[in-house]
C-alpha cells in the first residue's frame, strides 16, 4: 500500500510536469475601472458576469456616455473608457499627454437601430432622406407623404415625438454622420456628438433612456443599439440601403456593413454608410475601448486576460443579446492591439509578442493567453482556480509556467525521497 503511494506520488509530480499551466496571472483582489459608451453596455454586462464566475476578478464599467467616459479617462479617475466613436485630435493629444501613448480595441459590432412605438404599425421601412426630415423636425406626423411613399401606404394621423441622446454620446456621433453622408441637404448639422434639440427633439441621458421614452410614449421614435430595442420589445425601422433594400438590424447584416468598413492604421474604423454592397445594415458600427499602453501591472494582468476573453469565446455571447461579433479580420486586429499593453509585460510572457510592435494576430479563434506583468521584486501569487471554471475564461491570462514545472518537480521528488528513505529503514531493520 505505501509503495503504491509513493508511486501516484511521483506520478502526479511528473503528469503535473507535463500539464499546462491553470492558473491565469489574474488577481481577485484588484479591481479595474471603466466608464464610457452606453451602446455596448449589455454586452460588457455580459462579459462582466462571466469573468468573475470564472476568475473572481472585478471589472467595474458605468455607461455615462462616450464623451464622459474619454473625459474621466483623460482625468485619471478610470483605467479604460468605452467609446463608439474615436478621441476628438484634442483628446487625443490630452490622453498622449496623460499616458504617454493609448490604444483603440474594437470590442463588438451592433447596431444603431431607429426604434419606434407606432399603434397598429408592426412594419416600418424608412430611407435616409425620410430619416433626416424627421429628426430634423421637418417630418411631424406619422401620415407624412414621404413616409406613405417608404412603405406603400400612409401612417396614422399622430404626431411624432423624436427622442434623442442629451448627453455627449458616440451613439449620436454614429447616427448623425450617417444622416450627414446619407442625406447632407436635409441633415445640416453634421456629424456631431451632442445631437441639437432645436426643433422639438427630447434629450434623454443615454441608450436605456431613449430606449424608456419611446416605449412610454405612443408616437415616439428614436435610435439605440439593437439589444435595447430587443430588451422593450420596441418595433424596429427597416432602413434602406446603398443597394436600394430596406434591411433590418440582424446580425447578418451588421458583419456585412462591417466588412465594408476599412481599418484605420490606428485601429479606429472607417464607416462606409453609402455602400451598394448588398445585404447590409447601414447604420452599423462598433465600439472601442480606449485603454493606455501603460498601466499598473496587477490591473493590467487582469484587464487584458478580461480582454482576451471578450475578444474570444466572449464573441460567441453576441448574438443571443442583439450585437455582433466581430468580422474575423477586425477581432485579430483587436487581439494585436491587447499585446501593446504593458508590452514589456507582454514579453515576458509563455508567448511574447516583439516590443513595441503589436503582438501577432493568432490563426484561429482560441482565446490567447495574457501577458505577465512586468518584472518587479517578486511575482505575484497566481489567483486560486474557482470550483468550476469556464476554461475558456480560465485560460486567458498568462499563466506561470516555471512555478508550475517547479512545483511538479518538487511534488516526484518528494515521492523518490519518501521511497528511498523507506527503502533505507527496511535495511536497517534488517
Amino acid at each position: 500500500m505505501r509503495r503504491g503511494s509513493t508511486v501516484a506520488g511521483v506520478l502526479a509530480g511528473l503528469l503535473l510536469l507535463g500539464t499546462p499551466a491553470a492558473f491565469a496571472a489574474t488577481h481577485k483582489d484588484v479591481t479595474v475601472t471603466g466608464a464610457g459608451a452606453t451602446f455596448p453596455l449589455n454586452m460588457i454586462e455580459q462579459w462582466k458576469a462571466d469573468f468573475n464566475k470564472s476568475t473572481g476578478v472585478s471589472i467595474a464599467y458605468t455607461g455615462v456616455g462616450s464623451g464622459a467616459g474619454r473625459t474621466q479617462l483623460i482625468a485619471g479617475t478610470v483605467d479604460f473608457a468605452g467609446s463608439d466613436v474615436p478621441a476628438a485630435a484634442a483628446e487625443v493629444q490630452q490622453l498622449k499627454d496623460k499616458y504617454g501613448d493609448f490604444v483603440y480595441i474594437p470590442e463588438i459590432s451592433g447596431a444603431i437601430s431607429v426604434q419606434y412605438n407606432v399603434p397598429n404599425v408592426t412594419s416600418l421601412k424608412l430611407s435616409g432622406t425620410t430619416l433626416a426630415k424627421i429628426f430634423n423636425g421637418s417630418i411631424t406626423n406619422w401620415n407624412d407623404p414621404a413616409i406613405a411613399a417608404d412603405n406603400g401606404s400612409a401612417g396614422p394621423s399622430l404626431p411624432i415625438q423624436v427622442f434623442v441622446r442629451s448627453d455627449k454620446s458616440g451613439t449620436s456621433g454614429v447616427f448623425t454622420e450617417y444622416l450627414a453622408k446619407t442625406d447632407a441637404a436635409d441633415w445640416t448639422a453634421g456629424a456631431t456628438q451632442t445631437f441639437p434639440t432645436d426643433k422639438g427633439q427630447i434629450g434623454k441621458a443615454g441608450s436605456d433612456g431613449v430606449a424608456n421614452a419611446v416605449k412610454a410614449a405612443s408616437g415616439g421614435i428614436g435610435y439605440a443599439e439593437h439589444s435595447f430595442a430587443v430588451e422593450r420589445q420596441l418595433g424596429e425601422v427597416q432602413v434602406k440601403n446603398g443597394a436600394g433594400e430596406f434591411k433590418s438590424p440582424d446580425t447578418a447584416a451588421v458583419t456585412a456593413a462591417i466588412d465594408a468598413a476599412t481599418i484605420n492604421p490606428d485601429g479606429t474604423l472607417t464607416l462606409n454608410y453609402t455602400s451598394t454592397k448588398p445585404g447590409m445594415y447601414p447604420v452599423s458600427t462598433v465600439s472601442y475601448f480606449l485603454i493606455p499602453t501603460k498601466m499598473d501591472g496587477n490591473k493590467a494582468d487582469n484587464l487584458v486576460a478580461f480582454l482576451n476573453y471578450a475578444l474570444g469565446d466572449g464573441q460567441g455571447k453576441a448574438a443571443a443579446l442583439g450585437y455582433a461579433p466581430l468580422p474575423d479580420t477586425l477581432r485579430k486586429a483587436s487581439q494585436a492591439a491587447v499585446g501593446r499593453i504593458n508590452p514589456q509585460a507582454a514579453q515576458a510572457a509563455p508567448a511574447p509578442a516583439p516590443a513595441p510592435a503589436p503582438a501577432p494576430a493568432p490563426t484561429t479563434t482560441t482565446v490567447k493567453a495574457a501577458p505577465k506583468p512586468a518584472a518587479a521584486a517578486s511575482a505575484p501569487t497566481p489567483a486560486a482556480a474557482p470550483a468550476a471554471p469556464d476554461p475558456a475564461i480560465a485560460s486567458t491570462g498568462a499563466a506561470s509556467a516555471t512555478t508550475t514545472a517547479l512545483a511538479g518537480l518538487a511534488l516526484a521528488l518528494g515521492g523518490l525521497c519518501v521511497a528511498l528513505g523507506r527503502k533505507r529503514r527496511a535495511a536497517v531493520r534488517v
